[in-house]
């Protein structure tokens, strides 16, 4: 499955309406309504595939899609990213043109390596890859 900044992850692009990212996936394992909150979009909606989640908005459709490690054969620009370490990914990154900012947590041992304007977010513990998540270009943050 590739991921695809800007434009989102395997056969969900961003935009896609609830409705169509159900007749891609199929049913989702579940799907989790969040409270507005202000920042966010409002009336959110969380599907979750087993290791693919959409963020879907009424008015927006699809705005965000994380990929998580377990089970996936996922590549960003061609490469598997799941068997890089958290320094390989932001190097991978970086190789790209893209600025990375790593956030690490001491105790708890996660690295956090976000990607301001491209939208994306690796999620790391214990020096492997857990899931990355990546935004619509209206939603990115940076």
């Amino acid at each position: 499955m590739e991921i695809v900044p800007g434009e989102g992850a395997g056969p969900v692009r961003f935009g896609m309406t609830r409705a169509q990212v159900l007749e891609h996936l199929g049913p989702p394992v579940s799907a989790t309504p969040y409270a507005d909150q202000p920042g966010y979009a409002s009336d959110r909606e969380s599907l979750d595939f087993g290791n693919l989640s959409v963020l879907v908005t009424p008015d927006a459709g699809a705005i965000a899609v994380t990929v998580e490690a377990a089970g996936s054969n996922a590549t960003l620009w061609g490469e598997a990213v799941f068997a890089l370490t958290p320094r390989q990914a932001a190097d991978w990154i970086g190789e790209h043109g893209h600025k990375t900012e790593i956030r690490e947590e001491a105790v708890a041992g996660d690295i956090d390596i976000t990607v301001p304007g491209l939208g994306l977010i690796v999620y790391c513990s214990e020096d492997a890859l857990d899931s990355i998540e990546v935004f619509s270009p209206e939603t990115a943050f940076g």
